[in-house]
C-alpha cells in the first residue's frame, strides 16, 4: 500500500517560508508517522539544514531523507542580525 504524502515548499528563500516548512516538519513529525503519513520537505537543503540551526530546530535523520533538495539558482545570503521565528 502506498503511504499518502504531503508536500511542503520552502518558498522564497529570505522570506519565512523556509522557517514555516522547518517548523511544519519539527512539531508534525510523530503525528504524522502515527498516521502513516510522509512529510516531504522540498527546497535547497543547504538553506533549509542552516536555518533549521539558527533556528535551535532539531530535525532527525529520516525527515532530512524526506527532503527533495532544489538547490537555489544562486545562494541565498543571510542577514547578520537575529533570526526571528515566523510561528
Amino acid at each position: 500500500m502506498t503511504r499518502p504524502v504531503i508536500a511542503v515548499t520552502s518558498g522564497e528563500p529570505a522570506g519565512i517560508g523556509p522557517d514555516v516548512c522547518l517548523m511544519i516538519a519539527a512539531n508534525t513529525e510523530t503525528s504524522l508517522l502515527q498516521r502513516g503519513v510522509i512529510l516531504q520537505l522540498i527546497g535547497d537543503r543547504e538553506l533549509l539544514q542552516s536555518r533549521a540551526h539558527r533556528l535551535g530546530l532539531t530535525l532527525s535523520p529520516a525527515q532530512w531523507s524526506h527532503c527533495l533538495h532544489v538547490p537555489l539558482a544562486v545562494p541565498a545570503q543571510h542577514c547578520s542580525g537575529p533570526v526571528m521565528p515566523a510561528i
